[in-house]
């Protein structure tokens, strides 16, 4: 699998195209045995196989985006990397979730719940910092409180009042990408960005340079696509995700990384980006209908 990944880089292809391309060499090797198994003795079938494969792409594609290295980089925060590096886009398919979900041992229903993505039909989008924003503050005997909460088992539906939220004055963070929105929801302003309370939050959490909080914002701002670079005043994926801007411009004032240097995408370049834009604009206004009639309901 390591000569297959090789492969891929030299050809330069694509990051879809490296995940199903590991699919045929992956199955020609089970289709050499009259039979495959585990250690423990159990069959090993395509499906599987097919995991496995995703798993080492995935995989190669982290390192390369975390050199440091991600044995302390949490689940969570591997998913959401890989769905910015692999998708390129804020919504996909839900099957492609649920693929890179498995090749980081998370069920997608988990991530929902810890209110990463938001599920409508057979899409999957990743939620913006904004919208993982709690009113207030946790003391710390809450905070320890929904820890062991988030270990207990899933329920077979995530409720909204369920999915967890953060605020940038919490007294400790549970994963990696949490801290990367809390410093955006720290510094993120509507007249612009405030790096000083972002210097605050990272100084009182201990955050450093070697920190899975600063690697992992670095790894987003590699993996961030074209249309994050220059979000125009218009409703596009830039203006709604403005914490990729906010992790650039930060990542040298907060940990002395040095930030990419984003040019001007070409106008081509945001067209994958926009490829199902119809469908998220219908996806927007569902949510937006629900809402108001969950409001009317309540009222």
């Amino acid at each position: 699998m390591t000569s297959s990944c090789q492969t891929f880089s030299a050809l330069r292809s694509n990051p879809v195209d490296q995940l199903v391309g590991s699919f045929g060499p992956a199955v020609s090797v089970l289709s050499r045995y009259s039979e495959v198994k585990t250690q423990t003795g159990d069959p090993v079938d395509v499906g599987h196989i097919l995991e496995l494969a995703a798993e080492a792409v995935m995989e190669w594609r982290l390192s390369r985006l975390v050199p440091e290295g991600l044995k302390d980089l949490d689940a969570e925060s591997q998913f959401v990397l890989l769905c910015w590096d692999v998708q390129r886009a804020a919504e996909f398919k839900f099957d492609q979730a649920r693929l890179m979900g498995t090749a980081v041992n998370r069920p997608v229903a988990q991530l929902e719940y810890a209110g990463l993505v938001v599920k409508k039909g057979e899409w999957t989008r990743i939620s913006p910092a904004s919208e993982r924003r709690r009113e207030r503050a946790l003391e710390r005997r809450e905070a320890e409180a929904l820890e062991l909460d988030m270990g207990q088992p899933m329920k077979v539906r995530v409720k909204k009042t369920g999915i967890r939220k953060i605020h940038p004055k919490d007294p400790e963070f549970r994963t990696a990408i949490d801290g990367c929105h809390a410093l955006a929801l720290a510094g993120v302003k509507r007249d612009g960005f405030d790096i000083g309370e972002a210097k605050t939050l990272a100084r009182r959490q201990g955050w450093t340079k070697e920190s899975p909080v600063a690697r992992l914002m670095a790894a987003l701002v590699k993996a961030a696509p074209p249309a994050m670079w220059h979000p125009e005043k218009k409703a596009t994926a830039g203006s709604k995700y403005p914490e990729f801007r906010f992790w650039h411009d930060a990542l040298e004032p907060l940990f002395g990384i040095e930030p990419p240097d984003w040019d001007k995408p070409k106008p081509e370049q945001l067209d994958a980006f926009a490829a199902h834009e119809g469908e998220a604009l219908d996806y927007e206004m569902e949510a937006d209908t629900e809402e108001s009639e969950e409001e009317s309901e309540e009222a």
